[in-house]
């Protein structure tokens, strides 16, 4: 018995293949997903930048920026899991 009539007798080659549209469709979620997690990482980031900052120069402004930031920080998981959640 060749390996081919083993396949063939298994019934692994009628199953049917995805159409181009559900590959696409899968590429485009997972593109938006990695897209939310690199927006993450850069809120992640933007807050650490924030926080030095505060630390090294203190202004009357700083209290204002750090919330901004953590809101940009909240924002940016609430996007992520809705990519994850909705796609």
């Amino acid at each position: 018995m060749s390996l081919f009539t083993l396949i063939s007798g298994s019934g692994l080659l009628n199953a049917p293949l995805p159409s181009a549209d559900t590959a696409i469709l899968f590429g485009v979620k997972t593109m938006f997903i990695v897209g939310g997690f690199l927006y993450l990482l850069f809120a992640i980031l933007v807050t650490r930048q924030i926080s030095l900052m505060s630390k090294t120069i203190a202004t009357t402004a700083s209290a204002n920026i750090k919330i901004i930031g953590l809101l940009h920080l909240i924002i940016s998981i609430v996007v992520l899991m809705y990519f994850i959640i909705v796609l």
